[in-house]
């Protein structure tokens, strides 16, 4: 007696190339969304703080009313003038749009990948 097993697989189309650039595009979505989220911002003044757009409010909001003191990104509190908060609200921003910049840049190299290939070789 013979048995004769057959599976009737379907593999999925290949994706096209608009397809592969959407994955790439929220590839870095995500990734942008992660590094944005709450990122650690080096302060130039020998330490981090948590740099997202809460904390940024947080921060003018603390210079405002002149609070003295800053807390870093690991919850010790420094000794901060006018110019400390200022120097790190600046680095916040600069952060903020360093991060923009980085993914408009990815997001324009992704859109410039003629193959498959070029697309997997995009860095994110």
């Amino acid at each position: 007696m013979e048995i004769k097993i057959t599976t009737d697989m379907v593999l999925p189309a290949p994706k096209t190339l608009d397809q592969l650039k959407d994955d790439k595009l929220q590839e870095l979505r995500d990734a942008f969304n992660s590094k944005s989220l709450r990122p650690r911002v080096d302060t130039g003044l020998g330490y981090y703080v948590d740099g997202s757009y809460a904390d940024l409010r947080n921060f003018e909001i603390g210079q405002e009313f002149g609070l003295q003191f800053i807390k870093d990104a690991d919850g010790a509190d420094h000794p901060a003038t006018a110019g400390d908060y200022d120097l790190v609200i600046a680095a916040i921003k600069q952060h903020g749009l360093d991060l923009y910049q980085w993914k408009w840049a990815k997001g324009q190299e992704i859109a410039a990948c003629t193959t498959e290939a070029a697309i997997n070789a995009v860095v994110i």
